[in-house]
Order: structure tokens, then sequence, then C-alpha cells
């Protein structure tokens, strides 16, 4: 008799937009706090744009591959950037929060999550003073709307 292998099994929250967080994150109105929360989110979910480029089929899929090839591959850099950048500006090292796992099960909850994500880095850019990190958070949101665009009108 054959058996089956055992695995363990991690429970994966799956996205949902989490709607402004502003408010709650900015009680301290501190920036580096909502960066480190922003940012730490978004690199926590850079595998998961990665697993969906893996998954996309059918109709379109190729221009989704390559969009979120695209953006997963970016991500990272672009991110270090600017929180080494800030690090360095305020003379601080952040602490940033555990969160959440968050899983993408399609190309829209990519699309919600990018828009999302787009919100609280404008966000974060209204509130530090550094514009070297403001200019440098521009980047990432350029990614994120490079793959939105790339998603939504190539197919």
């Amino acid at each position: 008799m054959i058996q089956k292998s055992r695995i363990l099994k991690r429970e994966v929250e799956e996205y949902k937009p989490m709607g402004m967080m502003k408010s709650s994150m900015t009680a301290s109105n501190d920036p580096g706090a909502y960066l480190a929360m922003t940012l730490g989110c978004l690199l926590k979910t850079t595998p998961e744009f990665h697993k969906l480029h893996l998954r996309v089929n059918g109709s379109g899929a190729f221009a989704q591959h390559m969009a979120l090839g695209e953006l997963y591959d970016a991500l990272p850099d672009l991110i270090d950037t600017v929180l080494e950048g800030y690090q360095g500006a305020a003379e601080t090292i952040l602490d940033y929060p555990e969160t959440p796992p968050v899983y993408l099960k399609s190309v829209e909850e990519a699309l919600d999550y990018m828009r999302e994500k787009c919100e609280h880095i404008h966000e974060a850019q209204e509130m530090i003073p550094y514009s070297e990190v403001v200019n440098n958070l521009d980047l990432i949101k350029d990614a994120i709307n490079k793959a939105k665009y790339k998603l939504l009108f190539l197919k």
C-alpha cells in the first residue's frame, strides 16, 4: 500500500483589499513606520507576483506573464533603494513589522493589490520630508503602473 505523503499546510490569507490604512498607521505621525509597513508588505508579496506569473494561462497570458515577470524582477531592488535611502537620510534603522502573507489568485486580484499599494505609496510620499526618497518611491509606482498598463491593455 502506498501512503500519501504528509504535507504541512500553512494558512495563507487570501488577498482582500485593505482600503486606506493611513488613518490607523499614521496615528503616531511616523513616516518611517508607515514606509516600512507599506514597502515591507509589498516586498513580502513580490513572490506572489512571481507565482501568478507562472500560473497565468488562456487569452492574453503571454502579456500577463511578461508584465508580472518584469514587476517581480524590478520590485526588490527598487524597494531596497527606497528603504536604504530613507534610513540614510533619516539616520535611523527602521523596524519592519511582520505582515500576514497575501495570496494573489488572479490577475484581477493582483491589479487591485497594485492599485492599493500605489495609494499607500502616495500617502507615504506626502509624509516623507526627503525629496530623493519621494522621487525613488515614484520609481516603484512607475513599475507598478507599467505592469497595470500591460495587464489591462495588452492581450
